[in-house]
């Protein structure tokens, strides 16, 4: 399928959809480049192209957190990435039903678009079944930092350097003083439809703010500093996860902040 605009009084190609058994790809002329339409899950992935950047920040300020605080090469073959948060409704349409704060069962109009809050990977387990398959996963940590950035080297933010509270909003975060008051300066108090805000610069919507956003790795502290003065290749995190504060507890690495987060307490969706 070929689908035209009109730009400029002019007609135009604006993408073209190649459907097959199990997936639509649609190749979309604009920065963002590849999209897939996946049949299975009815999610949209993005084509993230490999590179080599530099993980990590050189920051030892409050706003940064000592497990990110080494910085260290990475080089990334290419990957598909979920272009926004899993919704209730796609979680609904593998999981049987809907666990997030809506009607603890079943999503409505006024729900199926917003994100998922509480995650398993009994979900990804499903949807490989369905698959016949193991093509579904979490990105690593490593990957999604790469994705989160959408090109852009050597910023705070995916959306660049400005501070989370100027200009016009960029992600569904707390504004005010947390905990007594929430402003709703971003016109949202909790959970915000996915693709509320603009995508960066790959074409991703919320990787900051909205919900906590889990990767592969296992969460270790100090692991960045055992890839200090190296570059690494594909990284897949620690073999197993530690966390001084909670040592008998497994936790894997979740990155990009959420609706709770406040620029006085919470950077997490740098």
């Amino acid at each position: 399928y070929i689908y035209l605009d009109i730009v400029e009084n002019a007609l135009r190609i604006s993408k073209i959809a190649i459907i097959g058994f199990k997936e639509e790809i649609t190749v979309s002329f604009w920065p963002g480049g590849t999209i897939k339409h996946d049949l299975i899950s009815d999610m949209e992935f993005v084509w993230i192209p490999g590179r080599c950047f530099t993980m990590g920040t050189s920051s030892t300020g409050e706003d940064s957190q000592v497990s990110e605080r080494t910085v260290h090469d990475v080089c990334m073959n290419g990957f598909w990435m979920g272009r926004y948060e899993a919704t209730q409704a796609q979680w609904e349409r593998i999981m049987g039903e809907n666990i997030s704060e809506s009607n603890n069962k079943q999503s409505g109009p006024e729900t199926s678009n917003k994100a998922v809050m509480v995650f398993s990977e009994e979900f990804i387990i499903r949807l490989n079944r369905r698959a016949m398959n193991d093509m579904y996963r979490l990105p690593s940590e490593a990957e999604w930092e790469y994705a989160a950035r959408g090109g852009i080297r050597n910023a705070k933010y995916s959306w660049g350097n400005e501070n989370i509270e100027s200009g016009k909003p960029k992600a569904n975060t707390w504004q005010g003083n947390f905990p007594n008051a929430n402003t709703d300066w971003d016109k949202y108090e909790r959970l915000a439809p996915v693709k509320s805000f603009a995508a960066n610069g790959y074409g991703l919507f919320d990787m900051a703010g909205n919900v906590w956003e889990w990767c592969a790795d296992w969460y270790k502290e100090d692991y960045y500093n055992t890839l200090k003065n190296i570059t690494v290749a594909n990284p897949q995190g620690p073999a197993n996860s530690y966390d001084p504060m909670e040592p008998t507890v497994p936790k894997r690495v979740v990155r990009g902040g959420s609706f709770l987060c406040n620029a006085s307490y919470c950077k997490g969706y740098r």
